[in-house]
């Protein structure tokens, strides 16, 4: 390092990083999931969480592409803006959302972070390494 500036070099091949290799949450715990531009709200059940966005059962598809999931966990709660990225139906008729998360504040970084650290923590099997 001179004068505020620093020379890095590569000894291996550039990996990018690949952040759904990361921890994963995959228990199910209760939500709202509220469509921001119909304002319909439905109970759903998280069945994934993942750095970036999480997978949601629900009984029918919402409006939109524009969500909001509230969730409560480890004496906290969050509102978790979200971009409906995929949808299917499970064998038994309900709705699965594939979600990204939107634009999340510190504190809602700090909950999805508490979450996985949590789960990675209680369970070893909740590092799910394989993509889906």
């Amino acid at each position: 390092m001179q004068a505020g500036t620093a020379v890095f070099a590569l000894e291996s091949d550039w990996r990018p990083f690949d952040v759904r290799a990361g921890p994963r949450l995959t228990q199910g715990m209760e939500a709202e999931v509220r469509s921001v531009l119909g304002q319909s709200r439905q109970p759903g059940t998280i069945v994934e969480v993942f750095a970036e966005g999480m997978a949601v059962v629900v009984a029918t598809r919402p409006g939109g592409r524009e969500l909001e999931v509230q969730t409560r966990a480890n004496g906290y709660a969050a509102h978790l803006p979200c971009h409906l990225s995929a949808h299917s139906e499970t064998e038994d008729g309900q709705v699965l959302l594939r979600l990204k998360f939107g634009q999340l504040t510190l504190p809602q970084r700090a909950f999805v972070r508490q979450l996985l650290a949590a789960a990675a923590a209680a369970d070893p099997s909740t590092r799910n390494l394989a993509a889906s």
